[in-house]
């Protein structure tokens, strides 16, 4: 089964050691939101590209259920 965005972010946050009040701070998105998105809510596209850009990975990255 592949992973769902929530599990890669959890991931890739805890790889780079980024805290949910670090990525807010980061990307201006409130620790709420971010927390949504751990739990399993789809972000937009620009909080993804901005949460992509913040924890240096791409956006391929955190989406490895989309097919090019």
């Amino acid at each position: 089964m592949e992973d769902e965005f929530n599990e890669v972010l959890f991931d890739v946050m805890k790889e780079d050691m980024t805290s949910i009040s670090a990525l807010s701070i980061e990307t201006g998105i409130s620790e709420e939101k971010i927390r949504s998105y751990l739990n399993g809510n789809a972000p937009d596209q620009f909080d993804a590209e901005r949460i992509a850009q913040a924890l240096g990975v791409s956006m391929r990255t955190l989406f490895k259920h989309i097919r090019p």
